[in-house]
């Protein structure tokens, strides 16, 4: 991924045909050996659990790999869409509409590597409208879209923006987190 890119990575290893059968027969597995092995009784209810959330878990993970919708937004400084673009060209209008006010790049000091990056926008949907901060580890969650800021302009005049839309496999996930 570090050297080919996240679409690269996503196709090749996330959404291989392998990698989805590898999680299929690890949850087959733990539950086959679960009830082969007599677990499934009052006394081992912590080991029921755990083994019940991690299927929970890959549950999650297979209804995101099948519903999920994954995509970019790119705006420079004073525009706004309604739209996303999906895999290559195809492009997925969005319930809201979203405008970049300013984009903020900050540097380590002494040095021209970007320290941070992130993104000042204004979200408008049918109930009003609203700003938000995108930036590192501060997702924007709205209308089960999650916004993070992935990457920017050469120029530092525009942001791009990943958006991933999976509120029912991530339901789930979470579910199977808590059960842990």
């Amino acid at each position: 991924e570090k050297y080919h890119g996240s679409a690269t990575a996503r196709d090749l290893v996330y959404h291989s045909p392998v990698l989805f059968m590898v999680m299929i027969l690890l949850a087959a597995n733990f539950i086959l050996h679960a009830w082969s092995n007599g677990y499934i009784n009052r006394k081992r209810l912590g080991l029921i659990l755990t083994h019940a959330a991690f299927a929970v878990i890959m549950t999650g993970a297979a209804v995101t790999h099948f519903t999920s919708m994954d995509g970019i937004i790119h705006l420079r400084e004073g525009e706004i869409t309604d739209h996303m673009l999906v895999g290559e060209s195809a492009s997925h209008q969005l319930p809201f509409t979203i405008g970049l006010d300013d984009f903020v790049l900050k540097r380590y000091p002494g040095s021209g590597s970007p320290s941070s990056y992130e993104s000042f926008v204004t979200v408008y949907t049918e109930d009003g409208q609203s700003k938000a901060h995108i930036f590192m580890n501060n997702v924007l969650d709205i209308q089960g879209y999650r916004i993070y800021q992935a990457s920017y302009d050469p120029d530092e005049k525009g942001s791009i923006l990943s958006v991933s839309h999976d509120s029912f496999g991530r339901r789930i996930t979470y579910i199977g987190y808590i059960t842990l």
